[in-house]
């Protein structure tokens, strides 16, 4: 890790503040999109079924499966961005030609009618280099190495696996700014409304030009990696002076270009305690985020042979977090908790070719990021052929997806 001298970390950097966009529970607008909703839900169950019988008992099936895999109702918190509506971070938003596909899929999972039922989402490593220095990376071991993945061997992937039914693409690294050329092309390459697209960025080299240009080709939204809510602490932790600094000016370009904001934070036995994340959660309403993403830290990458898993009582504490935040009325305004393990837990893991793959930076499939278990090859592998050779890398730590 790298420690950073006094001088480096003595001048904090200002926290802008942004007006909230979530809906209010009682606005007449969420009402008459929860109606719309339904009505895309029913509308769609027709015209692909035809018999109210099978209509019926298909969403009776995803009803079912729904209250499985999230132990709180849809659209408690709904956030609108830029004329879309967003209440799951596993969702595109509505509505879009991405959203509707993502129903088709689940309908598909429960009343076939399609050949491929698709996935939901695919984090996609796009380069190898990055800046910063990071206590948890998972792909440390190949930063700053050769570049493996061209730019038409991007495309080539988001290409094969849009026409697989994928709905949403994350793209990260390293970090995904240092192609920022290599990104331009892609969105203007592909289906921008088939699929969603995000970041995983730091903030490093997020300028209002490039805010501005990545939403005009398609971008819908970026997941900045903030790992603690003190400004020393995350510079720290990622390794670099100006990491927080990098985050909080990016955030502004990003809201001035209409694109959705969330945060991604790793949370490890040092950093979970509950006064910890209150005061993360109060700083990400202050800036008005959409979503947060927990990401429990494993023991992989930089982090491999570590003890770095959190305690029962840890993960106690961020489940009585999680609801709070995501169904309190009081909290109405806050930023929704997206917590994958805390799904999985209840549901069984959604990686492995289920609803989510992982491609790293060679262009090799792994079930998610943290497996660190290469399964296939997206160069020379079919998306059929990939899923396919997933099915036998089961996780061991959730075990097979119930839904």
């Amino acid at each position: 890790m790298m420690y950073l001298k006094d001088e480096e970390i003595r001048e904090p950097s200002s926290i802008p503040s942004f007006p909230s966009p979530f809906l209010s529970e009682a606005s007449l607008e969420k009402k008459v999109l929860k109606g719309k909703v339904l009505q895309t839900f029913l509308g769609r169950s027709f015209q692909a079924l035809g018999n109210p019988v099978k209509v019926f008992r298909a969403l009776k099936k995803l009803k079912a499966k729904g209250a499985i895999a999230n132990d709180y109702p849809a659209f408690q918190k709904v956030a609108k961005v830029d004329g879309r509506y967003y209440w799951r971070m596993g969702n595109p938003g509505y509505p879009s030609k991405a959203f509707y596909r993502v129903f088709d899929n689940e309908l598909n999972r429960v009343a076939p009618f399609m050949e491929s039922s698709g996935l939901r989402t695919i984090v996609l490593a796009i380069t190898k280099k990055c800046p910063l220095a990071c206590e948890h990376c998972f792909e440390w071991n190949n930063l700053n190495k050769q570049e493996t993945l061209s730019l038409d061997d991007l495309i080539k992937i988001v290409t094969d696996y849009q026409q697989y039914g994928n709905t949403q693409f994350l793209l990260s690294g390293g970090e995904p700014m240092v192609r920022i050329k290599d990104m331009y092309r892609l969105l203007e390459a592909v289906d921008t409304e088939a699929s969603d697209f995000w970041i995983y960025s730091s903030g490093f080299g997020f300028t209002r030009e490039h805010a501005i240009g990545l939403k005009e080709r398609g971008l819908r939204g970026v997941l900045w990696s903030l790992d603690h809510h003190e400004e020393a602490k995350h510079n720290q932790f990622r390794g670099y002076p100006g990491a927080f600094k990098a985050v909080m000016d990016s955030i502004g370009y990003a809201k001035e270009a209409g694109l959705v904001p969330g945060f991604s934070v790793c949370i490890r036995p040092e950093y979970a305690a509950e006064e910890d994340i209150e005061q993360f959660m109060e700083l990400a309403k202050k800036l008005g985020m959409v979503y947060i993403r927990i990401l429990e830290a494993r023991p992989t990458g930089r982090y491999q042979g570590k003890s770095v898993s959190l305690s029962p009582e840890q993960i106690d504490t961020l489940k009585k977090l999680y609801f709070r935040y995501n169904t309190h009325p009081d909290y109405w305004d806050y930023p929704i908790i997206d917590w994958l393990d805390h799904q999985q837990r209840l549901a069984g893991c959604y990686g492995g070719g289920n609803r989510y793959i992982y491609i790293d930076t060679d262009g090799s499939v792994h079930a998610c990021p943290f497996c660190s278990r290469k399964a296939a090859d997206t160069l020379k592998q079919s998306p059929e052929e990939v899923i396919e050779a997933l099915s036998s890398n089961s996780c061991s730590l959730f075990g097979q997806s119930l839904i």
